[in-house]
């Protein structure tokens, strides 16, 4: 669905707590307030289809002298409202766990990340499932 005009004002909040010995607190929530401004728009007046009110973060992060960064994250997603009347998308959690090694003076990058390790059943769309247990690589290289 498209919208010729909309809104979305969006506000957010960081807290991050060292704990020692590499290990570290973080927590990140979002509120964002969107609205459908297109008068010809089936959802005019509304929020805007697939954008949530609330999103949230919070996890541990242990770095180490290698350039090795380990962490676990909870990722939260609010409720949304779909492109389908009275049909609304359900809020979800996923876990999520990332690998970052930088070694050789940081001029290799490796990343490898898990996301929804616990396989959470949610939706992106109206009948359409959001993705299972996803696991990407990334390897960058800086000159």
């Amino acid at each position: 669905m498209s919208v010729a005009e909309g809104r979305i004002d969006r506000v957010s909040g960081t807290a991050n707590f060292w704990l020692g010995h590499g290990f570290g607190l973080f927590a990140t929530a979002a509120y964002t307030d969107s609205k459908d401004e297109d008068p010809a728009s089936p959802g005019y007046g509304h929020a805007l289809a697939y954008v949530p009110d609330t999103t949230a973060r919070a996890g541990v992060t242990w770095v180490n002298t290698a350039n090795v960064k380990v962490t676990l994250a909870a990722s939260y997603v609010g409720d949304r409202e779909s492109n389908v009347a009275d049909d609304p998308l359900d809020s979800y959690w996923t876990a999520d766990a990332f690998l970052t090694w930088e070694p050789f003076d940081k001029r290799f990058e490796l990343q490898l990340a898990a996301y929804n390790l616990l396989d959470e059943k949610f939706l992106v769309a109206p009948n359409t499932p959001g993705w299972g247990q996803t696991f990407t690589g990334l390897l960058k290289v800086r000159f």
